[in-house]
């Protein structure tokens, strides 16, 4: 049974309630006329349910609104750790622009980041569709995350193709896909690897890094 039947056999059943409360009160109310507040025991007992109807009106519609504000966050956080996927109709988009020459570049992502991984395996399908040589390389780093989609070196030419594919990335939200020419690491962090060896093998490297922490 669905969640909206459900809510209509509550309506409809409160509706009952509220009707037979108010027939019962109308004949309290001829018998308090005739007779005051003698026998007080019936009267008190209809003034008691009314009073806990009352209550749990007012605390149902507070549940309810907790309710919502609870499923409200709690899809604002899966959305928050969601794993990165590229659109299929983004996949094509890239894999159009892409195919109109053909390169080899090396896929680079930090070593045991199983989030990444996924991701390149994404990438991998577009650039195999694209027709575009390419050799993935794991790369081990230490002393912090290396985050974002990564195309260093402004001034290589399959490098700005790159970027310019990718661009379509760049407008998702949920999760977002930066995309930067920042170095790979950073100069600050050592790596076991050097990314210029490894990207020498290729016309340029693309580094799949580590999605970003949620911001809450």
């Amino acid at each position: 049974m669905s969640i909206e039947v459900l809510n209509t056999c509550q309506l409809f059943m409160a509706l009952l309630v509220f009707f037979g409360v108010f027939m019962e009160g109308h004949e309290h109310l001829a018998a308090w006329q005739e007779k005051g507040w003698r026998p007080i025991i019936p009267k008190l007992g209809f003034g008691l349910l009314v009073l806990g109807l009352a209550g749990e009106v007012i605390f149902q519609t507070q549940i309810d609104k907790i309710d919502a504000e609870t499923h409200k966050r709690a899809a604002i956080l899966e959305e928050e750790l969601a794993w990165r996927s590229i659109p299929e109709n983004i996949g094509k988009q890239i894999i159009s622009a892409l195919s109109s020459s053909h390169h080899k570049i090396v896929i680079a992502y930090p070593l045991g980041d199983q989030e990444a991984l996924i991701l390149v395996n994404q990438f991998i399908d577009i650039f195999q569709k694209a027709r575009w040589e390419f050799i993935a390389e794991d790369c081990p780093f230490w002393g912090g995350v290396v985050s974002d989609i990564r195309i260093p070196d402004s001034k290589n030419e399959t490098a700005k193709l790159l970027r310019q594919a990718l661009a379509p990335l760049k407008e998702l939200k949920n999760p977002a896909m930066p995309i930067t020419t920042e170095d790979i690491p950073p100069s600050s962090m050592p790596c076991i690897r050097s990314l210029k060896d490894i990207g020498a093998a290729g016309d340029a490297i693309i580094f799949i890094g580590s999605k970003r922490p949620p911001s809450f």
